[in-house]
């Protein structure tokens, strides 16, 4: 049985496909740019804070920058670790989670071999100068960090029912890559908790649950802290 998105969800998933497409239209910047202002939001589910990160270190240029996402992408994948042991009654009691974790874990291997391969040489490093576009990025990326850092510590809990486990293939191009459409109960879980899952190419259309009023997707709220 499938459970309707909430709007949370919905516009989180029109942002990511958006971002996808852009980079299969060779507008990389732009994608990375619109992934990197989903960092920012602390509802994100870990599940896609995962992907994001992933992506984007496989999308940014500039190799420092590169790293940070993937330091951050491992940190993630610990956090989802901690509440899916690996060889746990849970991980053991939902395999199909578990090869999705475990995907998670083989593209993270992936993108780690793929920075030491490309890591610049310390001469290299004071030979080369950083255009302004570099720059920016990087300077964009270390305040996502600090966004992020808040972003964890919010009341999005990993194991709530708006949760889903990752998928995380290796970036090549967009149609490669999956979305989440569809969230299915697998039962319940051990301790309270329930075990959901997505798999669904970005290509086919999503199914989701859309304000009446408009038929369209719906926005994130914008914040009224006045401070």
């Amino acid at each position: 049985m499938l459970r309707p998105f909430n709007n949370v969800e919905v516009a989180f998933i029109f942002r990511i496909r958006a971002a996808y497409a852009l980079y299969d239209t060779e507008r990389h910047q732009e994608c990375v740019e619109q992934l990197m202002e989903l960092l920012w939001e602390p509802e994100l589910p870990y599940s896609e804070r995962l992907r994001v990160n992933m992506i984007l270190a496989c999308a940014v240029d500039d190799w420092d920058g590169a790293e940070s996402y993937r330091l951050e992408a491992e940190r993630v994948y610990q956090q989802i670790r901690q509440r899916w042991p690996l060889g746990s009654e849970i991980a053991n009691q939902f395999p199909d989670q578990e090869r999705m974790l475990d995907s998670a874990r083989q593209s993270l291997d992936n993108i780690a071999g793929d920075q030491l391969e490309a890591r610049p040489s310390p001469s290299a490093e004071q030979d080369q100068e950083q255009d302004q576009g570099d720059t920016e990025i990087t300077d964009d990326l270390l305040e996502a960090m600090d966004a992020l850092d808040v972003g964890m510590t919010s009341n999005v809990d990993m194991a709530s029912d708006t949760e889903s486990l990752p998928v995380g293939p290796t970036l090549q191009t967009a149609s490669q890559l999956t979305a989440p459409a569809s969230l299915e109960w697998s039962g319940a879980m051990s301790q309270g908790e329930s075990s959901i899952g997505y798999s669904d190419p970005i290509d086919e259309d999503v199914t989701v649950t859309l304000d009446e009023e408009t038929k369209e997707s719906p926005k994130p709220k914008e914040s009224t802290d006045d401070s």
